[in-house]
């Protein structure tokens, strides 16, 4: 165990994981804001687990957070022909 808690890899990982984590918020804020507001001015929030507190924990919260987000444009665009909503 000691073996692990000091191995570099999981040194970086926790000493890189707020900055991951800023960016996550910050990258969510903006496409929020960009989907939200020129549509119906209304918001959008996902709760997302972070399964792990590393980088592909981090990575797979990201991916489901933007997979939620990119499934709700799909099912509120209204556009003709449009395939992604069904």
């Amino acid at each position: 165990m000691d073996g692990i808690l000091e191995s570099p890899e999981l040194k970086q990982t926790i000493k890189e994981l707020p900055n991951l984590v800023s960016t996550l918020r910050h990258t969510l804020n903006t496409v929020d804001r960009e989907v939200a507001g020129p549509s119906h001015g209304g918001s959008t929030f996902f709760e997302v687990p972070l399964e792990a507190a590393t980088a592909p924990g981090v990575a797979a919260a990201t991916a489901d957070a933007l997979g939620r987000l990119a499934d709700g444009i799909a099912t509120q665009a209204d556009c003709p022909g449009n395939d992604l909503a069904s």
